[in-house]
């Protein structure tokens, strides 16, 4: 994902434009984690093989403006801030107090690579310097800087659970409608299968994974129902 993507996803955000392509969810009042989708998944010839979303974290300022992101790529980290919000303690804060606090609750230790080649020397040393203050050492030094912070060497600890915030009934009923509309799609694709190739391996995995889908609605359903149970007992105490 590119800086100039991540910038357009973030004036979306401000602009309140509603796309579809980020699913997120507030860590706090100034990092939101979130789920962000190049393209939404859409019945089309092109096949793009493991497409799948972005795992983000969306940093905002104090009057609550999307600023910057990191973009959580398991052995890598990409961090972005808009060039009115550099240099002003945003990214170090977001850093050490929320993302990697919820980043070690995932894992034992995170690598990133900061490459001058790519950013530029300015970037490169302000990145270089956040990561430095935030406890990564140096592994690597050769066309690119490779860091990497152990879990056991980071001050701020992990990120405390907390309730999410959950989605409402009517969210519910569409994304459970959403499912059925899987499990009816593939039973159909099953049903031209099995009239053009027969009692093939593919009827058999097709039909036992419809059914799990459409089992799915109810455990769905469930867990929604401990969530607003949970929230419920909370809200009465």
């Amino acid at each position: 994902m590119t800086d100039a993507s991540i910038q357009k996803y973030l004036n979306d955000l401000n602009a309140g434009k509603k796309t579809g392509h980020i699913i997120k969810t507030p860590l706090c009042s100034n990092v939101d984690l979130a789920k962000i989708w190049i393209r939404l998944p859409a019945i089309s010839n092109t096949v793009v093989a493991g497409e799948k979303s972005y795992s983000a974290y969306l940093i905002k300022d104090s009057p609550g403006k999307y600023i910057g992101a990191v973009i959580d790529m398991v052995d890598d980290l990409h961090w972005f801030i808009t060039k009115t919000a550099r240099k002003q303690g945003y990214l170090s804060e977001a850093l050490r107090e929320i993302v990697l606090p919820h980043i070690f609750k995932l894992r034992n230790e995170q690598k990133i690579t900061i490459d001058k080649g790519d950013i530029g020397s300015e970037n490169y040393a302000s990145s270089l310097g956040v990561a430095k203050r935030l406890g990564f050492k140096v592994v690597s030094d050769t066309q690119a800087t490779e860091l990497i912070l152990k879990k056991s060497d980071f001050k701020n600890g992990v990120l405390g659970d907390r309730e999410l915030p959950g989605f409402s009934s009517d969210r519910l009923f569409e994304l459970k409608a959403h499912l059925q509309f899987l499990s009816k799609s593939l039973s159909y694709i099953q049903d031209e299968v099995e009239l053009s190739l027969g009692e093939t391996r593919f009827i058999k995995k097709a039909e036992k994974l419809s059914k799990e889908i459409s089992e799915l609605k109810e455990t769905l359903h469930d867990e929604w129902a401990e969530w607003s149970n949970r929230i419920n007992q909370h809200k009465s105490k």
